[in-house]
């Protein structure tokens, strides 16, 4: 009995004990890349912000220019149209890093040693 306990210890709990670190390990840093993203484009989002803010104001002190000021209201527009899309992006994000956060909080207590000692107990 105690050497198949051995056995099964050595041999099988701590390779999957690795492998579900490893993944636990693995979804922490894919965490970390879509928050830093996510961090990423909060600034993009940012600098349009302020880019707009500065198209608004220069159309009003340019005059009466016509070809100058329809090229700033299309920018203007654009600038709006792809922010909108970065803040949806951002906000879409926030699913799945929620979801790998339960993921790898899952394997990390699978990895965990108490876990495969009560499994054993169980036995």
């Amino acid at each position: 009995m105690a050497i198949d306990y051995l056995f099964y210890w050595l041999l099988l709990s701590m390779p999957v004990r690795f492998v579900l670190y490893t993944v636990h390990v693995y979804l922490q840093n894919l965490i970390a890349l879509l928050q830093l993203t996510n961090d990423a484009l909060s600034l993009i989002m940012e600098l349009l912000v302020l880019s707009r803010r500065s198209i608004r104001r220069l159309r009003r002190y340019i005059g009466p220019v016509p070809l100058i000021n329809r090229l700033l209201h299309i920018v203007y527009y654009e600038l709006t149209t792809l922010g909108f899309f970065i803040k949806l992006f951002s906000l879409l994000l926030r699913i799945p890093v929620k979801v790998l956060t339960r993921l790898s909080r899952l394997f990390r207590i699978c990895a965990h040693g108490r876990t495969w000692v009560l499994m054993m107990r169980l036995r």
